[in-house]
């Protein structure tokens, strides 16, 4: 007979595996560990502090790892939250739930722009603040690979975008980051109690219809980067930021979202609540539609992006592809390199064998000698 604590333990086993298995993945299998990290995988495995990149950085990693570029479009987004702090600053970042298509995983990445490094924490903008201020320097991360270079894309927008450069080590560029939850839970990576959420947005199930991945994400995040690299008080802040991200996605994925809108206090600040901060770089009277000939400019750009991204993995695939052929058959010569060595050296053995094995033949006529 089962005791009563064996029984709930028995029960609590039963759920635990149900609720956190680990995940069994092959070492050439296509997988992510930039946002699926260890403790997700085994749960074994102590829970790491949360990690932050640039969407730069992601991408050219990415790019550069062959099991992550494989993975990375399979990447889904089922749920985009709009966050605001309840601190002094006020600030405002994006929240995704992101789920492994091919497996049981599921985790949270928050995207947030903030001052250039050694400014210190992000503070409300003042009108007398000069819109350029800047501080010290914070050098966007490169790489040497070519296939980065691939999708940078250089776009120019009238009045709400004013930069086209791609990143660059500049003094004044903000950071824009990715921080990805360890654990795959919020808390690590927002605290509830210290923030609000001012609109989520669900996304659909239906396969018909076209949904964002992590690729379109990251790639809509770091081409905001690069319009705008600069942090600036008055237009390009982090209220800016996070909007111009929530709109290119609603913009560009509609048929997929449902959001029950609007939002409430975006771009706001509590000493200044009539002025929204997010909306200072579009100066024309008819704000909505500026944002919707901004958005659609922008979505361009986004798709340019896109298509220059998936060559540069393709190009990566095939460079792969015919570096290993080209190995195999590398190694395929070296080996019948040594098969023909062998067959010669065995071939000079045996006739040197034969000739020690041979006896000698008297010749005949010798017999005939007088």
């Amino acid at each position: 007979m089962v005791s009563l604590s064996s029984g709930l333990r028995r029960i609590k086993l039963f759920f635990t595996a149900k609720t956190n298995p680990d995940v069994f993945i092959g070492a050439a299998e296509p997988f992510n560990e930039y946002f699926f990290p260890g403790h997700l995988i085994n749960k074994s495995e102590p829970i790491a502090p949360p990690e932050s990149h640039s969407p730069h950085w992601l991408l050219v990693h990415i790019a550069d790892n062959p099991r992550a570029r494989d993975s990375v479009g399979s990447i889904s987004i089922t749920e985009i939250s709009y966050y605001k702090d309840k601190k002094m600053a006020q600030h405002e970042f994006l929240v995704f739930r992101i789920e492994d298509s091919h497996r049981p995983l599921a985790n949270y990445i928050r995207i947030d722009r903030r001052t250039p490094k050694g400014k210190g924490h992000d503070r409300p903008p003042s009108p007398t603040d000069d819109e350029d201020i800047t501080s010290e320097p914070l050098a966007r991360e490169h790489s040497g690979s070519t296939g980065a270079s691939l999708w940078h894309a250089t776009t120019t927008q009238p009045n709400l975008m004013s930069s086209s450069s791609p990143p660059s080590l500049d003094t004044r560029n903000a950071r824009d980051m990715v921080h990805v939850s360890s654990g795959g839970s919020l808390k690590s990576i927002v605290d509830r109690n210290a923030s609000t959420r001012l609109g989520v947005i669900k996304v659909s199930r239906d396969e018909t219809v076209k949904k964002p991945t992590l690729e379109d994400v990251l790639l809509i995040a770091d081409l905001f980067s690069e319009t705008q690299p600069h942090y600036r008080l008055l237009r390009a802040q982090c209220y800016w930021y996070a909007y111009m991200i929530w709109k290119l996605l609603l913009f560009s994925f509609e048929d997929s979202f449902r959001f029950e809108g609007p939002l409430g206090k975006t771009g706001t600040h509590r000493l200044m609540p009539w002025i929204e901060w997010h909306q200072q770089s579009t100066h024309r009277e008819d704000i909505e539609l500026a944002e919707r000939q901004t958005f659609a400019s922008m979505t361009a750009g986004y798709l340019s992006k896109l298509n220059g991204f998936e060559k540069a993995i393709a190009e990566r695939n095939h460079s792969v592809i015919f570096a290993s052929e080209s190995r195999a058959l590398g190694e395929e010569i070296i080996r019948l390199k040594e098969e023909i060595a062998r067959v010669k050296e065995a071939a000079s053995t045996a006739v040197v064998q034969e000739a020690i094995e041979t006896p000698e033949v008297q010749s005949p006529l010798a017999d005939n000698r007088p």
